[in-house]
Order: structure tokens, then sequence, then C-alpha cells
């Protein structure tokens, strides 16, 4: 669950995408039989492995180094690591978030060469902004999702996995490389609905 609006330093155009991020797709659960055993057929857990890999295959395509969508992954990927590494290095705050947490951005721009805030990179200067980074980490955390996990499956290799979908919005998708994490795009009206409804998502998930 997170809010990104990315936009290029040196481009006039830009690219002014804002990213929604969610938990990954559960498991679904494997047939029993009428004695709660597992699937009765042999190998059949085998087979049914075998053709959720090949729908994976068929319906999503690994970017990595070389694709055409790699330096905008690249700079979604970076920019979450580095605003997620330096909220979470705050101690946690027992007290309840203030109006202001909701309204909080946190921007960072992301020159080749680093900065105070930003590594150094290989790639076109561009500028991140995260929203509302304590209230969505007090929703991860509330899910279980700590920091250093979250950061692995995103970011350990600056890798994503294109969903290919019928959205009428034409949003993207995107797995993370583990399939732990979705990560979808969404236009700026969408994104001011998204906040607006944050204060009252958030106080009805962590409610006890």
């Amino acid at each position: 669950m997170f809010g990104v609006d990315l936009k290029r330093i040196a481009s006039a155009s830009g690219l002014g995408t804002m990213l929604g991020l969610g938990g990954g797709p559960s498991a679904s659960e494997r047939p029993r039989n009428s004695d709660g055993a597992g699937p009765s057929v042999e190998g059949r857990e085998d087979d049914e492995d075998e053709e959720t890999s090949h729908e994976k295959m068929a319906t999503t395509n690994l970017i990595s180094a070389g694709h055409e969508s790699f330096e905008l992954i690249f700079m979604m990927l970076m920019g979450i690591r580095t605003s997620v590494g330096r909220f979470c290095a705050q101690a946690p705050d027992a007290r309840e978030l203030a109006p202001s947490d909701f309204e909080q951005q946190w921007e960072g721009d992301f020159l080749g060469k680093g900065s105070a805030e930003t590594p150094a990179h290989g790639h076109v200067d561009f500028r991140f902004k995260d929203y509302a980074p304590l209230v969505f980490r007090q929703i991860r955390e509330r899910f279980g999702i700590e920091a250093p996990d979250y950061m692995l499956s995103l970011t350990s290799e600056y890798v994503l996995v294109e969903m290919f979908t019928n959205s009428k919005s034409g949003s993207l998708f995107f797995y993370s490389s583990d399939f732990r994490f979705i990560l979808k795009t969404c236009t700026k009206r969408e994104a001011a609905f998204l906040m607006a409804a944050l204060p009252q998502y958030h106080s009805y998930v962590l409610q006890p």
C-alpha cells in the first residue's frame, strides 16, 4: 500500500505516473476429498502447480534491464526503497497519528550523482514523491509486513513482472518478482480519491 508520484527532472514531458501498491494474490486452497486428505489422484498437485506456472507465463512478462519499461520500473523501485528505508529507520511511534500525518509528503530528487538524501545511479535524474509514509507504514505493519521483507520482495533485484490484463481504465499492473505484491498505476483523480478515503480506511483496518 503505497502512493508515489514520479516525474523526470530532465524531461519536459515528465512521467506523471501515480502508483498504488497492495498485497499480492493469496494462494487458493488445494481441493480435498471426503476424508480431508489431499487430492487422491497421484501427481494432481504437481499438475496443478505446472498449470499455474504456465498460466503465469502466458499472462506476465518479466521487466528487467534492457526492457523498454525498465527505466520507469527502476525509478519506482529505487524511490520506494529509499523512502521506506528512510521512514522505517525512525523508531516506532506509540502516539496516534495526527491529521497532519495523512497530509505528509516526502519528495526526493534522485540525481545521477546522488545527494545527501538519495543514492547515485546510472539513469536520468528523476523526482519521487511519497504520500503519507507513516500512515502506510502503520497499515503494512498491521498486516505483519515488516520493512525489510517488504523491500526485499520489491527491490532486491530491481525487477518486476508485468501483468497483461483487460483493465478498462488502462492501468498497468505489476507483480513483485516473488509474486507477493501487486503494483497498479492509477490516474491522479483516482489517487486523490484514495488519499481522501485514507483516514477512514486506516481507522477501519487498525480497529481491534
